[in-house]
């Protein structure tokens, strides 16, 4: 079957595009673009006409079911490419510190990742190793780290992956951009880190009155309202 044959005639290029480039941006997702959309509008006009013959909901049918029809890409995709876009960068420094470490070693770029892919095991190292086992196969390195870029929702890493690929076309020392990138990470995690500290104390202000807040007004009315029930 022709791929994407049928989500063609319903669906317009611009948005099989998007749906396509956000699952590449999952790596190795257990979704694909047709399956992903065909489900979406099946399970969509099954809630609409659950809901039209509910009788009791008739009128909020078409509201209900624009409403699932666009949550269920957020919550599969958005979500899922935010908490991975999380998780690479929290791998990104550890990874590339020792990619570093292991260049100054072996001067050379891909024999230093090979090494490091072979002895990390993380997403960050998994979409490496995919780019160097499509190297073995006659693509170029340079394409391939671009090419990687399409599987990365992270704009720290891409930046990073782009000036490494234009060192390798311009001379440069790969080693000292790597190093410069690596610092400009260190400072971004601490900036994160730093935000998400900042904002503890009022989210612990928050709970405290949340949970402590019914005590001390039954502590404080409670009695009254005794008394006014007992009256």
């Amino acid at each position: 079957m022709k791929e994407f044959s049928f989500t063609k005639k319903i669906y317009r290029k611009k948005t099989i595009n998007r749906i396509k480039n956000k699952i590449n941006l999952l790596g190795n997702s257990k979704y694909d673009v047709n399956s992903f959309l065909i489900v979406r509008l099946i399970l969509s006009l099954i809630l609409f006409f659950i809901l039209v013959f509910s009788k009791s909901l008739i009128i909020l049918a078409p509201i209900i079911s624009i409403i699932f029809y666009f949550a269920y890409e957020y919550f599969l995709l958005d979500i899922a490419i935010k908490r991975r876009r999380d998780l690479l960068n929290r791998e990104a420094v550890f990874f590339f510190e020792v990619l570093s470490t292991t260049l100054k070693t072996t001067n050379s770029l891909k024999k230093a990742l090979s090494l490091v892919v072979k002895n990390i095991n993380n997403d960050l190292s998994y979409e490496f190793s995919k780019a160097l086992k499509e190297v073995e196969i006659g693509k170029s390195f340079a394409l391939s780290l671009e090419e990687m870029q399409k599987r990365i929702p992270s704009e720290e890493i891409n930046n990073l992956i782009l000036n490494i690929c234009e060192a390798m076309r311009s001379g440069n020392d790969i080693e000292n951009t790597l190093n410069i990138e690596i610092n400009s990470l260190r400072e971004k995690r601490f900036l994160i880190i730093k935000n998400k500290l900042s904002k503890i104390p009022l989210k612990v202000l928050i709970l405290t009155i949340i949970l402590i807040g019914p005590i001390i007004a039954i502590i404080f009315y409670g009695p009254t309202i005794i008394d006014y029930i007992l009256s």
